[in-house]
């Protein structure tokens, strides 16, 4: 009897040191935070998302770009409340990525810009059943962040544009 106590008690601890294993792996933490990841759109795998020529200025323009692994296209995704999350490039202090001039249109141009909290540079999350999450900014409803005509060349803008599930709405945070 004290044989299978003792087995179902090592059981039960390696059952749960594996699932915690299984839930620390990635890039997450207890938060939900994402940490000095890449965010790479699905129909684009070799691409990410860059803050341009690596600026640290309020305003900078943010493209697609083949990933170089560089700090300009890594990203924190850190959890705010509820579903909600700033992304801020690792680069360039307290910068955000924000909506330009909290536009509500499709179209709108995303850039870095000082982090104020507003609603534009706040993001929802959503995630696809596969590990790729889509981003919707707070203060507009439907829009998700795009990349541009779905294009797949360097130098593409990444802008909002209204929520339809493409692939080039959808982003993967790789380490």
């Amino acid at each position: 009897m004290r044989n299978r106590r003792t087995a179902a008690a090592a059981l039960a601890t390696g059952m749960l040191m594996t699932t915690m294993g299984l839930l620390s792996a990635g890039t997450a933490n207890a938060a939900g935070d994402y940490e000095n990841v890449q965010l790479v759109p699905r129909h684009a795998p070799t691409m990410c998302m860059e803050v341009v020529d690596a600026s640290t200025q309020h305003a900078a323009d943010v493209r697609l770009a083949n990933c170089t692994g560089g700090a300009h296209q890594r990203w924190d995704v850190n959890h705010v409340g509820g579903n909600v999350y700033e992304i801020r490039p690792r680069h360039s202090g307290d910068k955000c990525l924000d909506v330009a001039w909290a536009g509500t249109h499709s179209g709108a141009n995303v850039l870095q810009a000082n982090c104020e909290r507003r609603t534009n540079q706040r993001w929802w999350q959503r995630e696809t059943s596969d590990g790729y999450r889509e981003f919707l900014p707070t203060h507009t409803g439907g829009k998700c962040l795009d990349v541009k005509d779905a294009a797949k060349t360097h130098g593409t803008d990444i802008i909002q544009s209204g929520c339809w599930g493409g692939n080039n709405q959808q982003w993967k945070a790789v380490v």
